[in-house]
């Protein structure tokens, strides 16, 4: 069996994000699955939406059986090459939601407080939490998947002073070496230049 998702590594996304109509908070985590990667219900419950993209990935919203918290009903997961499951199934933890897209961002998952993610009144409630709340709030992810993934709750991979690394893409690791080895040799050409003055 293939390792749960939620126990990958992944990249909090809970700040503000800048929109024409003004800034939004981005209620997700970005897990870090590998493409193609097969995507299972972390809790049971019954598929309420399961949608298209504008830029072409589906997103599916599962109503929980059990709700986390007053807010948290629902749980959506977005960036999916394809759904494996229809409107109105009810699902149990480890059924197959669909699969990691091929290409783009990795899994993006989180909490909603009502059936379509990303309008209503459901997703001003939403924004108002996470804006005044951050990662405490009730619809953070975080603690939740620190507790599934078996880390200490309020850990997470945003919380470390050097997050920015985890954006640094695997085939981009060699041109950074091979860019710090051109330095070094600049630098030792010139040093022994200046010796020989």
């Amino acid at each position: 069996m293939a390792t749960p998702w939620w126990q990958y590594p992944r990249i909090d996304n809970l700040g503000a994000y800048p929109d024409p109509e003004g800034p939004y908070y981005k209620p997700d985590s970005n897990i870090q699955v590998p493409p193609g990667y097969p995507i299972v219900a972390i809790s049971s419950g019954t598929v309420t939406n399961v949608r298209q993209t504008s830029w072409g990935q589906t997103v599916v919203t599962v109503r929980l059986d059990q709700p986390i918290n007053s807010l948290a009903t629902h749980q959506f997961y977005e960036h999916l090459s394809s759904a494996a499951v229809s409107v109105g199934q009810h699902i149990s933890q480890g059924d197959l939601i669909g699969n990691n897209n091929t290409s783009g961002p990795p899994l993006g998952f989180g909490f909603y407080s009502g059936d379509v993610y990303g309008a209503g009144s459901a997703w001003q409630t939403l924004q108002n939490d996470l804006a005044l709340n951050g990662n405490n709030s009730l619809l953070s992810p975080v603690s939740f998947l620190d507790q599934m993934s078996g880390q200490p709750v309020g850990s997470s991979s945003s919380s470390s002073g050097l997050s920015f690394l985890q954006n640094i893409s695997l085939p981009s690791i060699p041109i950074v070496i091979g860019a710090l080895i051109v330095v070094a040799a600049v630098l030792g050409v010139f040093l022994i230049w200046k010796e020989v003055e």
